[in-house]
């Protein structure tokens, strides 16, 4: 059989929810056309390829990078590399997927005022590295926190300058959120509340020029 080795980028004990991990393949010699690698839970049986969480085809090439998405679920989780069929599990490399506590994040809106369909700014401070495809999405606050559908506008977190966000207010006045997930579609990580009030404009007035038209 052919020697394969395995390893993973970035190479570390333990990755978060949500991080991209790629999985390094090389062998001295092909494997058939159909083969593949496929993601696991470490409690997963060996004796058969099914309950795969996802899956890529490494079919007969020598060396292969392919990049996938730490499950949002924590726990012990195995890459495990199969021949074509009949599958047959040629080798594997295990690793961790840890979740992240809330209270290691904080959201701290700048703005002391929040009218509609103006921006308003914000900061994000954690000494976590959280993930490429992190974002943060405005919800009425009645939205169900079930799921990440339902924002009414989003940013992801690599637009950030210096740890603070530029988001446009929604248009109308009302309760609103500010809630950060770690991927797409993610877990919530944190909620931060919100009113946009109404416009102060003093000063400023309409007068029609007749009654009837």
């Amino acid at each position: 059989y052919s020697q394969i080795k395995l390893s993973l980028t970035p190479n570390k004990t333990s990755y978060q929810i949500g991080d991209e991990i790629s999985i390094n393949f090389s062998t001295t010699s092909p494997l058939k056309s159909g083969s593949w690698v496929g993601l696991y839970k470490a409690s997963a049986s060996h004796g058969s390829s099914k309950e795969y969480l996802g899956y890529k085809y490494i079919h007969e090439a020598n060396s292969i990078s392919h990049i996938f998405k730490a499950p949002n679920e924590p726990g012990k989780y195995e890459f495990r590399v199969f021949d074509s069929k009949p599958d047959k599990e040629m080798s594997s490399i295990s690793f961790v997927v840890v979740g992240i506590d809330p209270r290691e994040i904080s959201i701290t809106i700048n703005s002391s005022e929040i009218t509609p369909a103006n921006n308003f700014d914000f900061k994000i401070e954690t000494e976590l590295e959280l993930g490429k495809t992190a974002w943060i999405g405005i919800y009425k606050s009645s939205a169900p926190t079930t799921t990440s559908k339902g924002y009414l506008s989003y940013t992801y977190l690599k637009e950030m300058k210096e740890n603070t966000l530029i988001m446009k207010a929604p248009i109308e006045v009302g309760d609103y959120e500010l809630r950060l997930y770690n991927a797409e579609p993610g877990i919530l990580l944190k909620q931060e509340p919100f009113h946009v009030g109404e416009l102060n404009l003093p000063g400023l007035s309409f007068k029609l020029n007749k009654k009837v038209y």
